[in-house]
C-alpha cells in the first residue's frame, strides 16, 4: 500500500539517482573535451553552492577534477572551524583518491600554527641614561603597532583539529587505522 501511495514519489527519487550517479560517474570520466568537462565542472560547482546547505563532498570532488587544491584547502579551513565531522569525511574521501601531488597542494595550502611571540631582551643601550649635555645613541625606531600574527585569534584546539586534517591528506592516519583494524582481526 505504502509503495502504490507513494510510488511516484519513489520513482522520482530513483530515477533521480540514477541520473546523479550517471552524471557523478560518466561526467567526471568520460567526457573527452577538456575544456567542456571543466565548463561543467565549474557550472555544477555553481549549482553545489546555491543549494539550501552546500554539498561539500561533491563541491571538493570537483575542484579535485579541475585540478584546484588551494579551493579545496580553503573549503576544509572553512570546515575545520564549524563542521570537523565533514571536514574529516571529505579529507578521508580526497585521500581515498590517492593523488599525493593533489594531497600535498591542499596540505601546503592550509595554515600552519603561527610561532609563539619571541621576547627580546632588552637592549642595553636603551637602559642608560645620558650624560648632562650628551645626547642618546640613536636605535632604530621600533614600529609602533606591530600587525598581528595571521591566524592568532584560532583556539589550539582548531589547530588540533587542523594537525589532524593534515595527518589524514598526508597518508597517516589512514595507515595507521588500518594496521590497527588488521592487527585486531589477525
Amino acid at each position: 500500500y505504502q509503495r502504490r501511495v507513494h510510488g511516484k514519489q519513489w520513482y522520482q527519487r530513483r530515477v533521480h539517482g540514477k541520473q546523479w550517479y550517471q552524471r557523478r560517474v560518466h561526467g567526471e570520466t568520460s567526457i573527452d573535451n577538456a575544456d567542456f568537462r571543466n565548463a561543467v565542472l565549474k557550472k555544477l560547482l555553481e549549482l553545489y553552492r546555491k543549494a539550501e546547505q552546500p554539498d561539500y563532498e561533491n563541491i571538493c570532488r570537483c575542484h579535485f577534477r579541475l585540478n584546484d587544491a588551494e579551493a579545496v584547502a580553503g573549503i576544509l579551513w572553512t570546515l575545520i572551524r564549524d563542521d570537523q565531522l565533514m571536514a574529516f569525511q571529505v579529507a578521508f574521501d580526497l585521500a581515498e583518491y590517492e593523488n599525493p601531488a593533489f594531497l600535498n597542494g591542499i596540505h601546503s595550502n592550509l595554515p600552519n600554527k603561527p610561532a609563539p611571540p619571541e621576547l627580546k631582551p632588552a637592549d642595553a643601550n636603551t637602559s642608560a641614561t645620558p650624560a648632562d649635555g650628551e645626547t642618546a645613541p640613536a636605535t632604530e625606531a621600533e614600529p609602533e603597532t606591530a600587525e598581528p600574527a595571521p591566524y592568532a585569534d584560532v583556539s589550539d584546539e582548531i589547530w588540533g583539529r587542523v594537525d589532524k586534517l593534515k595527518s589524514i591528506l598526508s597518508g597517516e592516519l589512514p595507515t595507521q587505522r588500518y594496521l590497527d583494524y588488521l592487527f585486531r582481526e589477525n
